[in-house]
């Protein structure tokens, strides 16, 4: 059985569910010879030895005294209307989540644009549902607080920074690394002069905004032009190779702490601050930045 599922193999897995619930079947064969039995497209379409296998591999069902399927399968056979093959792909999906999942998952949000063109086309008979399935297996497989690959991607950006401050012959610190309470993750110079750079890292279709907390704004507001947004955009193939690399890079653009002042909210009475809040600039408010990332840049992904 391919992962994720399609539509067509999630009513393979109903039709086994259904005929073990109706017939005390015994034997493997059995069971997928009494499936091959309905008169359905999927009966006939769709490899039933393979997909009762799998059932059986990943704990779904058990073979003897006579086939049973276990929870949360077991009450999923009565009728194939799209709630049942839907709840049938979430099952499916929690017990062999893909590879990718923990990397399309940014911040809450499923970024659809870094699954795999084939594994989303599998995925499309869920229409608009796809990215609440894939959000709610993503909470019951890494935890509601998983943030491990944002919190590496970030670390790309910052590194990769780094790098190219240091390639220009710019001494900084990585202050991130100490603490988030210098408002900003890299800094040069010292005393009156020290300057703050804020790195945020993001993919082409995510660079339109950037999070940016109460204390990092307050310490832009402090250092004025001493403090500004570097932005590192990468190409998404780095989720599927799990390295980013200077050719990874798609862009590079910096925004000025004056930038940032002119488009944050002004009225308290109408805007609180919480943890951080979420600016977007206009495109005309980058500048292209001079840094220029060396072509030894290599950062991994994965840990």
């Amino acid at each position: 059985m391919r992962n994720p599922p399609t539509k067509g193999q999630c009513h393979a897995v109903f039709l086994l569910i259904h005929v073990a619930g109706l017939l005390g079947i015994s034997g493997r064969d059995l069971w997928v010879a009494a499936a091959r039995d309905r008169r359905t497209i999927a009966a006939h379409s769709f490899d039933l030895s393979t997909t009762a296998d799998a059932l059986v591999d990943w704990g779904f069902a058990r073979i003897e005294p006579t086939v049973s399927v276990m929870p949360p399968l077991a009450h999923l056979g009565e009728v194939a209307d799209y709630g049942t093959l839907k709840a049938i792909a979430v099952a499916l999906l929690r017990r062999r989540p893909p590879a990718w999942l923990r990397s399309v998952v940014i911040d809450g949000a499923v970024r659809t644009e870094l699954i795999p063109s084939d594994d989303l086309a599998a995925l499309g008979w869920l229409g608009e549902d796809i990215e609440q399935v894939l959000a709610v297996v993503h909470v019951a497989v890494f935890g509601q607080e998983d943030d491990e690959f944002t919190s590496r991607l970030g670390l790309a950006g910052e590194i990769a920074v780094l790098a190219s401050l240091t390639h220009s012959g710019i001494r900084a610190r990585h202050v991130s690394l100490i603490s988030d309470a210098y408002g900003y993750d890299l800094e040069s110079g010292g005393g009156d002069l020290v300057e703050g750079i804020e790195v945020k890292t993001a993919f082409p279709r995510t660079a339109d905004g950037f999070h940016l907390s109460r204390n990092e704004f307050d310490i832009s507001k402090r250092m004025q032009r001493r403090w500004k947004v570097v932005q590192v955009v990468f190409s998404s193939r780095i989720v599927a190779t799990g390295r980013a690399t200077a050719a990874d890079v798609e862009s590079l653009r910096e925004l000025s702490a004056l930038k940032v002042h002119e488009i944050a909210p002004r009225t308290e009475d109408s805007f609180r601050w919480t943890e951080s809040a979420i600016f977007r600039p206009a495109k005309d408010m980058w500048t292209k930045s001079e840094l220029v990332i060396p072509d030894n840049f290599v950062f991994k992904l994965n840990g």
